[in-house]
C-alpha cells in the first residue's frame, strides 16, 4: 500500500473525529435560529467535551470489565466507519473494499450495543 494513501485514509479520520462536534453545534445553532431564538454558540460542543474529560470517573461497585471496555468498543466503531465508507473524497479508499454502508451502519449499532451493554451491567435503571 502506498504512503500517500494510507495518510490520506489517516486524514480522513482525524478530520472526521476533529470537526463532527462542529457539525453538531451547527445543527443546534440552525434549529434554534429556525424556532426564533438565539441557541448555543456554534462552539458549545467542544467546550461540552472539554468539561467532560476533566471530571472525575463515577464506576459502581458492581461494574466488570464489560463497563470499562464498552467505551472504548463504541468510540472505536465511530472511528472505524469513516475508514469504510469515503466521506472526503469521491473515489474509494484503499480499505473502502472492506464494508460498504450497510456494514458501516452495522459497525456503528455494536457500537450503541456496547453501551447498553455498560448501562445493563452497572446495575441501575
Amino acid at each position: 500500500m502506498r504512503v500517500d494513501v494510507v495518510l490520506q485514509q489517516v486524514c480522513q479520520v482525524l478530520v472526521i473525529a476533529l470537526l463532527s462536534p462542529l457539525l453538531h453545534g451547527f445543527i443546534a445553532t440552525m434549529e434554534e435560529k429556525v424556532q426564533r431564538g438565539t441557541g448555543p454558540s456554534l462552539f458549545q460542543p467542544y467546550r461540552d467535551l472539554f468539561k467532560w474529560f476533566r471530571k472525575e470517573i463515577v464506576v459502581p461497585q458492581t461494574a466488570s470489565w464489560v463497563f470499562w471496555t464498552a467505551p472504548v468498543v463504541a468510540f472505536a466503531a465511530m472511528l472505524t466507519v469513516p475508514i469504510l465508507i469515503p466521506v472526503l473524497t469521491n473515489y474509494p479508499l484503499p480499505l473502502s473494499d472492506r464494508g460498504d454502508i450497510l456494514g458501516g451502519g452495522l459497525i456503528l449499532t455494536l457500537g450503541g450495543f456496547a453501551i447498553l451493554l455498560a448501562g445493563l451491567d452497572s446495575g441501575h435503571p
